[in-house]
């Protein structure tokens, strides 16, 4: 059985470990990132003598930029509930690129007890040098995902400039040129195209063209059965009248319009006819006197109103809604609707909300 032997003086406890991986696409072939990554991290605990969990912690198509990970999720339900002692991790920008959250987690890794080893620099430990260091790591993760992320900005920027075709899916009617990648009508899907929009001028409903495209045996792209919300979704896009969704908003393009803009706007108008009035959203319960004002003091998020029924009776509160720390630090003693008397906030951890 493996013993932990880091830090002086530190009690000696069973090696119970778990890898956690991650990487920000997804693989279409049989070895991933987090594979590899994965191996590495086995590489590295037997050569220790450590034992691993048979449970897989990996997080395959996610930023490092938040915590809001399946994957990292479960991990940290694990290790709270005290079901490993060491964490091993190829890279600190496997964990996260962020900061912040890596402050958080390391934070809570030392009240936890919890050992967390780096394959790149298995050599720290627990000293306050380590704990510097790890620090500059995570800075430079982070900086490291912001220069990305102003690269592909910049990559993003030229064919922007030029009304080219960026990435994304080929919506149905077009097929991507194979050397420029840019949109090219497809001549049968174009005609489908053409005839919904044609339907929907003459005020036909999306369920009707939806029940008249599937009875023409008009398969979707995906070889499916149209549906009313489909339908909807291909009127309203601007790509089939020469422009492109950009945000909130369209940019030009340079590829062919399969519809002219004025049938596409007329189609437009016709859809928003079409749509209910906008009613005052009905309001239940009390007004929340402390929304916006009060905040949780280890993220400084707003705390969030938050309500419940038992019985008959309704109970509110306020609480933090991030996920690494909604369950172990913030605490609120409830109270019935209506009832006298102050909300009291607590905490279950030892931090004041």
């Amino acid at each position: 059985m493996a013993f932990d032997a880091f830090g002086e003086g530190r009690t000696r406890r069973p090696v119970r470990c778990v890898i956690y991986t991650r990487q920000s696409v997804g693989s279409s072939g049989e070895l991933s990132s987090c594979a590899i990554q994965g191996e590495a991290c086995e590489v590295l605990a037997a050569a220790q003598g450590w034992s691993i969990f048979d449970e897989v912690f990996d997080d395959v198509g996610f930023s490092g930029a938040t915590l809001d990970r399946p994957g990292l999720q479960r991990l940290l339900a694990f290790v709270r509930q005290g079901g490993t002692n060491r964490v091993i991790i190829h890279g600190l920008d496997r964990l996260s690129r962020n900061v912040s959250d890596c402050v958080r987690l390391f934070d809570e890794f030392r009240h936890l007890n919890l050992d967390l080893v780096i394959v790149r620099a298995p050599e720290l430990g627990h000293a306050a040098q380590d704990h510097f260091l790890l620090n500059i790591m995570a800075s430079f993760a982070e900086f490291e995902r912001e220069m990305i992320g102003g690269r592909i900005a910049d990559a993003r920027a030229v064919p922007k400039a030029k009304a080219r075709r960026i990435a994304g899916a080929v919506p149905f009617g077009y097929d991507a040129d194979p050397r420029t990648k840019q949109l090219v009508p497809n001549a049968r899907a174009a005609e489908v195209i053409r005839w919904m929009f044609e339907e929907a001028a003459v005020r036909k409903r999306p369920n009707e063209i939806a029940a008249a495209a599937n009875k023409l045996r008009y398969l979707t792209k995906a070889n499916g059965l149209w549906s009313a919300r489909r339908v909807v979704a291909t009127l309203r896009n601007p790509v089939y009248a020469g422009k492109f969704k950009d945000g909130k908003g369209e940019r030009p393009s340079c590829h062919e319009p399969i519809v002219a803009m004025p049938v596409f706007e007329a189609v437009g108008r016709a859809l928003d006819s079409r749509r209910t009035g906008k009613t005052e959203p009905t309001r239940y319960g009390p007004v929340w006197p402390l929304k916006g004002k009060i905040y949780c003091c280890r993220c400084g998020r707003f705390l969030t109103p938050h309500s419940c029924r038992h019985g008959r009776k309704v109970y509110r509160c306020y609480r933090c809604r991030r996920p690494l720390v909604a369950r172990s630090h913030v605490g609120i003693r409830w109270r019935p609707i209506g009832s006298s008397g102050p909300l009291i906030f607590t905490s279950h951890g030892g931090h004041g909300a």
